[in-house]
Formats: C-alpha cells, structure tokens, sequence
C-alpha cells in the first residue's frame, strides 16, 4: 500500500542481507541446495531472481499492488521498512469519505473503523494506512508526502480524479516524471486537511 524501494537480493551479497537465514528454506522449497555456495557467492540459488508487480485479491475483491522479487514462480518475503502510518485529521467524516475513494482507486478499503478514527489496508483488523480525529491538526511543511503504490497507471488516473471529486485539490496531473525515471507514472493531490498525497507505478 505505501510504496516501498527496495534492495532486497543481491547474489553477489547474499550473506549479508538480513532475510539471509531464510535461504535455505526457499531453497528447499525451490528443490535448490543453497549451502553448497559460501556466502556471497555470485553463484547462489538467486542469481537468476526477477523482479515484477502482481496484484493480490483482497477479501472484498479489490487488488493490491505487491512488489518483490520472484524466482521459479515462487515470491520471496520481502523487508517492510514501514509498518503503518498515520494521518490526524480535523472531521473524521470528511477525510474518511476522501480517502475511501481515493484509495479504492487503488485497490484498498477500510479494514476497521471506530468513533474517531478509520484504518485501509487489505485484510480485515490489518491496517497500513490511518485517519485519527484530532482536535489540533498540524499538517507537515513542505518536504513532506505520502506515496501509495499503484497497481496500473489508469488507477493513478482514478485516484487523482477521485481526489478532486472529494475535496482534494491538484498538485500534478497524472503523468509519467521522466526526472523520476523513464517509467515513472504518478499522480499528487492535497488532502482535505492538506497532507500531499502521491500515487504512482514505476513499471513499464
């Protein structure tokens, strides 16, 4: 849901990334033998690991943009720098309706609700994102922003439209961000309250 960068597998260090210790189970489920390479072995049972996106079925039939490194089929676990995060927000009301449109462009919904506060993510009790009612609302100056990840550019599109549609106001048009990256395709809105908030895939 948040975007993440990643630097997860590198053959050539294997021995020391910190999911290192989970090699040789992936390894056995793969039917590869890892330990006959030393540790930071260009030759280990990941030199042939790719990277792409997939969506994973939520329970109420959305998608969620998964990123991460898969091999023979199989996705490895990938680090979470983040856990969750949240915004405060002055009506509880208000930004809930914002961001349940914005975010189910995205592929997510609300996993909990109570009387002050609402969490999205996509499995039930299992929030990633949320909106707290507070009575005094300071918004971050400038530097910073929220990404959430896109599972296409056309959910960008949605999520910028949805933006302005609920209360949001434009801060980029959907578009690809050469200075980004060649593939780089986003979309950025403030919030109700004012968060600057971002969508963006970065896939060809």
């Amino acid at each position: 849901m948040l975007r993440r960068w990643h630097r997860f597998v590198d053959a050539r260090n294997l021995g020391d990334r910190r999911y290192a210790a989970t090699t040789g189970v992936i390894a056995d489920a793969l039917g590869r033998d890892n330990r006959q390479f030393p540790p930071g072995d260009g030759r280990s049972v990941f030199a042939d690991l790719e990277w792409s996106d997939l969506s994973r079925r939520s329970n109420a039939g959305g998608s969620r943009p998964l990123r991460g490194y898969h091999l023979g089929g199989h996705r490895l676990p990938e680090p979470l720098m983040l856990h969750h995060l949240s915004f405060a927000v002055a009506d509880l009301a208000r930004a809930g309706a914002f961001y349940d449109a914005v975010l189910q462009a995205l592929g997510y919904r609300r996993v909990w609700t109570s009387d002050t506060a609402v969490g999205y993510g996509v499995e039930d009790d299992n929030d990633l994102f949320a909106i707290k009612q507070r009575d005094d609302v300071r918004v971050p100056a400038s530097g910073f922003h929220l990404a959430f990840a896109a599972p296409s550019r056309d959910a960008v599109d949605r999520f910028h439209a949805a933006a302005l549609a609920h209360g949001g106001r434009d801060q980029g048009a959907p578009g690809l961000r050469p200075h980004y990256g060649p593939n780089y395709y986003a979309a950025f809105a403030l919030d109700p309250d004012g968060y600057w908030i971002e969508a963006v895939i970065n896939t060809a």
